[in-house]
């Protein structure tokens, strides 16, 4: 009973959140989303914490005001995220794409020539929920993998815009069947790959450091024998986009499985952090990125 009370009392506030960034006029957005991200700077202390310790183990160099400043923006851009996706569930994508400028659309000329199935590896960066958004802008159609969020109310909010913008969702716990299902159809198969993969995933330098990485992409590019590729999104100035498309990577076939994979998501992982770096405060610092060690153990000591 408790429980269920909570969970309504949660909806009632995130109906309430909703309902006022509605309100909230475009151009004030940023300013908006600015003084939210120093408020919760001071408010969330975990979240702050979280956000400094990834950046003082990946940028020991920079000064504390330097880590500072960038977890405020880091924060905001959270928020800016969040504003972005409330406004959007009441737009068309053609109003969507006017404000989304597309580098590398050619890349793909030959698959979609073909109207071959894909695979794509992206990232938590930028506002990646309207990744999805982008490609059924650009007319190619494509599936998603996501987790099975109900204990978080506001998914309700991602799982309306990605279904009525014509996403395909592939729950977590059934990718492996339905993505290969996938990769028979002729469609774009989009996955983000840059989360601690726990002691299951695959160990590759990100940052100089040996990261747990998620081998999804790679593998089913490697069963379907399908192409795979690169693609990120980050905001520019007044809160317009760009979608960047990178080349195929292309790994020799003829290797073993293993081995191909962990080359593909090698490079996935170079690509992941030259965006990163060109980027900062638009990744997802706010996760516990390294927290699996090498020896397949929690890595206690940096996250606790």
């Amino acid at each position: 009973m408790f429980r269920q009370r909570a969970l309504g009392l949660k909806s009632k506030i995130i109906d309430f959140l909703i309902f006022f960034i509605d309100k909230i006029p475009d151009r004030l957005s940023s300013t908006f989303a600015s003084i939210c991200g120093r408020l919760m700077f001071f408010l969330l202390p975990r979240s702050r914490e979280l956000i400094l310790k990834n950046l003082s183990l990946v940028f020991p160099d920079w000064s504390d005001e330097k880590k500072r400043d960038l977890a405020v923006k880091n924060l905001s851009h959270y928020v800016l995220n969040l504003i972005e996706l409330v406004k959007a569930r009441n737009k068309e994508i053609t109003e969507i794409m006017k404000n989304v400028e597309v580098i590398g659309l050619e890349n793909f000329s030959e698959v979609l020539r073909e109207k071959k199935s894909f695979v794509v590896a992206s990232a938590h960066i930028g506002n990646w929920e309207l990744l999805a958004t982008m490609s059924i802008g650009l007319k190619i159609p494509i599936a998603i993998v996501v987790k099975e969020q109900v204990r978080d109310v506001i998914d309700r909010l991602f799982s309306f815009l990605r279904l009525t913008k014509g996403i395909i969702l592939v729950e977590k716990e059934n990718s492996l069947r339905e993505g290969l299902k996938i990769l028979k159809t002729g469609k774009l198969f989009a996955l983000l790959s840059d989360q601690d993969a726990g002691k299951n995933g695959i160990f590759i330098d990100f940052f100089g450091i040996k990261a747990s990485t998620y081998p999804g992409a790679a593998y089913f590019a490697y069963r379907g024998n399908v192409s795979m590729f690169t693609a990120f999104t980050f905001r520019k100035e007044n809160n317009k986009h760009c979608l960047i498309i990178e080349p195929e990577i292309k790994i020799d076939r003829s290797l073993p499985r293993d081995e191909w994979i962990l080359l593909a998501m090698t490079e996935v992982v170079r690509r992941t952090e030259r965006m990163i770096r060109l980027h900062p405060e638009q990744w997802l610092w706010c996760q516990k990125r390294f927290k699996t060690l090498p020896n397949k153990e929690v890595n206690k000591e940096l996250y606790g």
